[in-house]
């Protein structure tokens, strides 16, 4: 299980087709060229750096713990989940991304 989202934002003004254009022109690009291991390791420091910053309050850690609770059935997921995020390969990334 999982989710993906994108938000784009557009100038005024702006062509909304040349938007949509812009962001198919990234996926063709992202399937011909891929991706550097420099990427996928900034992308998952930056993931790691918001995870971390979630819990720098109590009242983050309190939701965070009912979310896995709710979630995960087990509110102690929460030291599984950052791990098994930053163990993402760039295989990985390349098979669910061909899959879905």
């Amino acid at each position: 299980a999982g989710e993906i989202s994108f938000i784009t934002r557009a100038y005024p003004n702006t062509n909304l087709n040349d938007v949509a254009g812009a962001v198919n022109e990234a996926f063709l690009r992202f399937e011909e060229e891929g991706f550097t291991q420099s990427d996928l390791d900034r992308i998952k420091a930056g993931i790691e750096t918001n995870f971390y910053n979630g819990l720098s309050s109590v009242l983050g850690k309190a939701f965070q713990l009912a979310q896995y609770n709710i979630f995960a059935d087990d509110p102690g997921y929460i030291n599984k989940d950052i791990q098994k995020t930053l163990a993402v390969t760039k295989e990985d990334v390349m098979r669910v991304y061909e899959k879905y």
